[in-house]
C-alpha cells in the first residue's frame, strides 16, 4: 500500500481528539524505549507531522542529529554512547519469559526514573505547558501515560509491532490462545495442542507480572508525583493506539476501532545503492537472495554447523547473495557480497532480489511484503516467530525453525517454495453484484456504490428488484422486478417484543421467497448456462444466502455488503464475538448499557434468532440444489467471504470489535444537498423558528400508528413555535397548513430536521448534515439504532408506550437546546474527519480483493472447534494439573501422619519399656 496512505491514516487520527479547529497542534511524543529499531519507525511518523506544521517536543534516546524546524528534542541519553540491545541466536520459552520477567520491569522503571528526573520534563510538567495530544510510545513502560496525565492532555499510543499480552485487556481486544496470532512463540493462527496450552499459560504469566510492574511503575510515579491514577488505569484511557501491522501480513484480526493497524509507513522511496553493490546485483543473471538477521541479534553467535549450512546452501544456488554480516566470510566464496551494513530497503526495491533470508523483524518484513520479495523467515526472539507464522499462512513466504537448520532443508525451502511465490494485479473489473432483497431503502445505498465502481470502469452486472432505467454500456442489468413487489411501505407499525418471532419470523421467509425469485429467473439461468468469467462477486449480506450459492457457481472471490449493521447470524462466519453484556443486539434495544432483563432478551433471541437462520439456510440450501445443482454448504462458502462492507461507523455506534476484514463504510450514500423548490422552500423559508422534520420511513405505514401517538404528535406541532414537515400517507388528516407541510415523499437528505424512526439511513443523514434525532424506534434495527442515537449523543429516544403530549414536547425541546445541538455539530465533525471517504474506502477495498484473491482474508477463529474456541481441552488440563497438586498433597500429608503416628507409637512403646 502507498506509504502516503498510512502517513495520512496516522496523521488525520489525531483531529479526533482536539476541540478547536485549528491548523497547527503542539504535540509531545514520548518514546521511552533505547532500541533504535523502534525509534527507526515512529522518526518518519514524527517528521511527517513536523512537516505539516504541527509543534513537536519529543521525548527520546535518539534526538535528530540535524535540527528540524517546530521539532525541539528532549535527550533522555544526554549525548552519551546508547547501549545497544543484543541478543545471541538461542530460542528458548523459558529465555522469553525470563526477558519479561527481568529486563521488563528493571529496563521499564530505569526509564521512568529517567524522564521523571530530567529537568525539561519537570519543568514542563511544573509550568502547565500546553499540549493538544501526547503521542505514546506502548512497550515497556506507561510512564508517558503519567506523564499525559499531568498535562491534562489526550493520548494516541503508538507501536511499532503487534499487539503485547497487556494490550489485549488494554483495549478490549478478546483473546483465544486457539487461534489468535502471539507474540513471542511459535504456531501462528494454527498453534498444537501444546502451544496453546504454552500460550494460554505464557498470557495470564506476562499479563499476571505486568500488573505488578504497573505497581511498580506507580509508586516510583508517585516518588515525584501526588494524585495520579495508576497506569493501568490510565491505560485503558488512551484514545487511539496506532498498531504497525496490516491485513496483508497479520490477516483478519479481531480489532475495535481504535486500534487502528498502520503498518508499512516507514518504508521510503528507494535511492540509489552504492556503486560496487549496485554492480553486484545488476550483473546477476537469476537474482539476488539478500539475507540480513537484524540490528538486535548477534548474527555471528549462529552455531558453526547451521552458519556452514548456509554457506553451503548459497554457494550452490544459481542466484548471488547479498548478506548483513559483522565477521569476515571466507575468501573463496565468489557470490556472496557481504557487510556490516546495508541500505536494506534500497536493496529489497531492486528488481533483481528474488527473495529475503530473514530473522523476521516487524520492519525487514514489512518491506519485504511492500517491495513484494519472497521470505524465507528463520525466528529466533520476540516478535519474530508470530511475523514469521504470518508470512507463512498468508502466502508471502515460508519459515524454518532454527533448530532444524540444515543444508538439505533450505535448498528445499529456497527452491521449491521461495522461488515460487508470485503476485498478482488486475486494473478494469468484470464484477457481478447479486442483491435479492427487495428493500429500496437498502437499494438506495447499494447504487451509490455501484455507480462509483462503474464511474472508476469497472464492468458491471447487477442482479436486483431495480433495473436502471438508463444503464451506460459497462452496466448490465439482470432485473428480477418481473416476479416481485418492492418491499416499502408494507409493513403495520409493531412495537412489542412479543411480536418479535413474528417478524424476524417473516423476515427470514422474504428471504427464503427472495431465494426463490432470485434462482428460478430465466435470466439469472441463462447467465448461469453462459460461464461468464467474474473478477468478483458482490452479495448482499441480509436475510438469505442463495447469493453465494450463485457466486460459487461464477467460481468468483466474494466482497459482502450490508446496507445496515451486522445480522446475528453472520456473527459467526466472520469470527466476531458475541457478548450480551456490552454488544447491542440489533433487534431490541438496551445500547451498550443493557438492563439485567435486556441481557436476559438478548441472550435468548441470539439463540432463537440463530436458529430459524440454520433452519432456513437448510431449507434454501434445498432450492440451490434444484436450481445450481451441485454447491457445497452455504454456511461453508460463507465463511470464504473475502470482506464485508458495512454500513455503520463508530463515531454513531459505538467501538465494536470487528476482524480486519469487516470494513465499515457508513454515509457513502448522503450526496450534498439540493436546494429545495417550489411550495416546500416557501414553506421552510417562512419558518421563523426553523422546521422539524417528521418521517417514520419507507417501510412501515404511518397511517397504521395509534391515535394516541398520532394526537401527541399534532399536539406537538401546536405547542411547538417550529414548523413541521411531515412524511404522512394519510391525506385525510386535518392540519393547519401554515403550521404543518404534508407529502408522501419528501426529499430527506435535503431539509433534516428529525423527528425519525430511527432507521440508520436517516440517522446516518442527520449526522452528515449536523442534525439531532429523536428517535421513536418501531422495530426492525431501529431500537438498537436509536439505543446508539442516544448513547453517542446525536439525539435522544423515546418509546411508544411513553409518548404523551407532554413527554413528547419536552423531548423535542431538550434536541432543540443550542447546547445540545452544539454537541452533535462536535459529533458531526468527527463523523466527517476521516483519512479516506467511506466510498473511496468501500472501493480501495472492493478492488482489493480482486487484485489478492488468494490472500488469507478469513479469520481463524470461524474454523476451530468448539472445545478449541471456549479453551476445554486447555482447562482440563489445569484441572488436571490442580487435582493432581491437591491428591500429591493428600498423600504427603497423609504420609505425614502415618509418619508422625508411627513414632507416636515407637515413643510411646518405649516410654512403656522404660517403666
Amino acid at each position: 500500500m502507498n506509504v502516503r496512505v498510512y502517513l495520512v491514516i496516522c496523521s488525520v487520527i489525531l483531529n479526533c481528539f482536539l476541540i478547536n479547529q485549528v491548523n497547527c497542534y503542539n504535540i509531545l511524543g514520548v518514546f521511552p524505549f533505547m532500541g533504535k529499531s523502534h525509534f527507526y519507525v515512529y522518526d518518519v511518523y514524527l517528521k511527517e507531522l513536523a512537516r505539516r506544521g504541527h509543534n513537536l517536543t519529543v521525548i527520546s534516546y535518539f534526538p535528530q542529529k540535524q535540527p528540524l524546524e517546530n521539532y525541539h528534542d528532549i535527550d533522555l541519553g544526554k549525548g552519551k554512547s546508547l547501549f545497544e540491545l543484543n541478543h545471541p541466536v538461542s530460542v528458548s520459552y523459558a529465555q522469553a519469559l525470563l526477558s519479561f520477567a527481568i529486563l521488563q520491569p528493571i529496563v521499564g522503571s530505569y526509564t521512568c526514573r529517567q524522564i521523571l528526573d530530567d529537568e525539561e520534563v519537570q519543568d514542563m510538567i511544573l509550568t502547565q505547558r500546553k499540549f493538544d495530544l501526547v503521542v505514546a510510545e506502548q512497550f515497556n513502560t506507561d510512564c508517558p501515560l503519567a506523564i499525559a496525565h499531568l498535562l491534562d492532555a489526550p493520548v494516541v499510543g503508538i507501536t511499532s509491532y503487534m499487539l503485547l499480552p497487556w494490550h489485549y485487556p488494554r483495549y478490549g481486544v478478546p483473546y483465544n490462545p486457539s487461534y489468535i496470532l502471539y507474540d513471542v512463540y511459535h504456531g501462528g493462527t494454527k498453534p498444537t495442542f501444546l502451544q496453546r496450552i504454552v500460550r494460554s499459560f505464557s498470557y495470564q504469566f506476562i499479563n499476571f507480572l505486568q500488573k505488578h510492574i504497573c505497581k511498580h511503575e506507580d509508586s516510583v510515579i508517585s516518588h515525584y508525583y501526588d494524585n495520579v491514577p495508576s497506569v493501568e488505569e490510565l491505560g485503558r484511557q488512551v484514545k487511539f493506539l496506532l498498531l504497525y501491522q496490516n491485513l496483508v501480513l497479520a490477516g483478519s484480526q479481531i480489532l475495535p476501532p481504535n486500534v487502528v493497524e498502520v503498518g508499512g509507513y516507514h518504508i521510503a522511496q528507494p535511492k540509489q545503492l552504492p556503486a560496487d553493490l549496485q554492480n553486484f546485483i545488476d550483473e546477476s543473471k537469476n537474482g539476488v537472495i539478500y539475507i540480513s538477521f537484524g540490528t538486535i541479534l548477534q548474527g555471528s553467535s549462529i552455531k558453526k554447523e547451521y552458519f556452514r549450512a548456509i554457506l553451503d546452501v548459497v554457494s550452490e544456488l544459481p542466484q548471488r547473495v547479498v548478506w548483513k554480516w559483522d565477521k569476515k566470510l571466507p575468501q573463496n566464496i565468489i557470490n556472496i557480497y557481504s557487510s556490516k551494513w546495508l541500505p536494506q530497503n534500497d536493496i529489497l526495491s531492486h528488481p533483481n532480489v528474488v527473495a529475503f533470508f530473514s530473522h523476521c523483524g516487524m520492519l525487514g518484513t514489512t518491506e519485504a511484503i511492500h517491495h513484494g520479495v519472497p521470505v524465507l523467515g528463520m525466528p529466533v526472539i520476540g516478535d519474530q516467530f508470530t511475523n514469521a507464522a504470518a508470512i507463512e499462512e498468508q502466502g508471502l513466504g515460508v519459515q524454518i525453525s532454527y533448530n532444524s537448520i540444515s543444508k538439505e532443508l533450505l535448498l528445499e525451502k529456497f527452491k521449491i517454495q521461495v522461488f515460487a511465490i508470485a503476485f498478482r494485479h488486475c486494473i478494469t473489473l468484470n464484477i457481478v453484484a447479486i442483491l435479492p432483497f427487495h428493500g429500496r431503502s437498502h437499494f438506495i445505498v447499494q447504487r451509490v456504490y455501484l455507480n462509483e465502481l462503474l464511474r472508476r470502469g469497472h464492468n458491471l452486472t447487477v442482479i436486483s428488484h431495480f433495473p436502471e432505467k438508463s444503464p451506460p454500456s459497462n452496466y448490465y442489468d439482470v432485473s428480477l422486478a418481473e416476479n416481485s413487489t418492492v418491499f416499502e411501505n408494507s409493513l403495520l407499525y409493531r412495537q412489542s417484543y412479543v411480536k418479535f418471532p413474528l417478524v424476524s419470523f417473516n423476515m427470514l421467509k422474504y428471504g427464503r421467497e427472495s431465494c426463490e425469485v432470485l434462482l428460478s429467473n430465466q435470466n439469472v439461468q441463462q447467465l448461469i448456462r453462459q460461464k461468464p468469467k467474474y473478477d468478483l462477486a458482490i452479495v448482499d449480506q441480509f436475510n438469505t444466502d442463495c447469493g453465494l450459492g450463485l457466486a460459487y457457481k461464477f467460481n468468483a472471490p466474494i466482497v459482502g455488503i450490508s446496507a445496515n449493521g451486522i445480522m446475528p447470524w453472520l456473527y459467526e462466519r466472520f469470527g466476531v464475538p458475541y457478548h450480551p453484556a456490552y454488544v447491542p443486539f440489533q433487534f431490541v434495544g438496551g445500547g451498550r448499557h443493557p438492563t439485567v432483563l435486556q441481557r436476559f432478551e438478548r441472550s435468548i433471541l441470539n439463540t432463537y434468532t440463530k436458529f430459524i437462520f440454520y433452519f432456513s439456510q437448510k431449507l434454501e440450501q434445498l432450492k440451490v440444489a434444484k436450481y445450481l445443482g451441485d454447491v457445497p454448504p452455504l454456511e461453508e462458502i460463507a465463511k470464504d467471504i473475502k470482506l464485508l462492507l458495512v454500513y455503520n461507523n463508530f463515531v454513531l455506534t459505538g467501538s465494536d470489535i470487528y476482524p480486519s476484514n469487516i470494513i465499515s463504510v457508513s454515509g457513502y450514500h448522503v450526496p450534498e444537498a439540493k436546494e429545495v423548490t417550489g411550495d416546500l422552500k416557501s414553506f421552510i423559508e417562512g419558518a421563523t423558528h426553523g422546521v422539524i422534520y417528521i418521517s417514520f420511513g419507507s417501510l412501515v405505514k404511518t397511517s397504521s400508528l395509534p391515535d394516541n401517538i398520532v394526537t401527541a404528535i399534532i399536539h406537538a406541532i401546536s405547542a411547538m413555535p417550529q414548523r413541521f414537515i411531515w412524511k404522512w400517507h394519510n391525506k385525510s388528516q386535518v392540519l393547519d397548513k401554515n403550521k404543518v407541510f404534508i407529502a408522501d415523499w419528501l426529499p430527506q437528505i435535503d431539509i433534516l430536521a428529525f423527528f425519525s424512526h430511527g432507521g440508520l439511513n436517516g440517522a446516518v443523514e442527520a449526522l452528515h448534515y449536523s442534525v439531532p434525532i429523536l428517535a421513536f424506534p418501531i422495530l426492525g434495527d431501529q431500537p438498537s439504532n436509536a439505543a446508539s442515537i442516544e448513547e453517542s449523543g446525536l439525539g435522544v429516544q423515546i418509546q411508544g408506550h411513553e409518548i404523551t403530549n407532554e413527554t413528547l414536547v419536552a423531548a423535542l425541546k431538550k434536541i432543540l437546546d443550542p447546547q445540545f445541538r452544539e454537541n452533535v455539530t462536535r459529533l458531526s465533525r468527527a463523523w466527517h474527519d476521516r483519512p479516506i471517504s467511506a466510498l473511496n474506502t468501500a472501493i480501495y477495498w472492493t478492488e482489493f480483493v480482486a487484485r489478492h484473491p488468494h490472500l488469507n482474508y478469513r479469520n481463524r477463529v470461524v474454523d476451530i472447534p468448539f472445545y478449541q474456541y471456549w479453551c476445554l481441552d486447555i482447562l482440563c488440563i489445569y484441572i488436571a494439573i490442580i487435582l493432581t497438586f491437591v491428591c500429591l498433597l493428600k498423600i504427603a500429608l497423609k504420609m505425614y501422619r502415618i509418619k508422625h503416628i508411627v513414632q507416636d507409637k515407637k515413643h510411646t512403646m518405649k516410654r512403656s519399656k522404660q517403666e
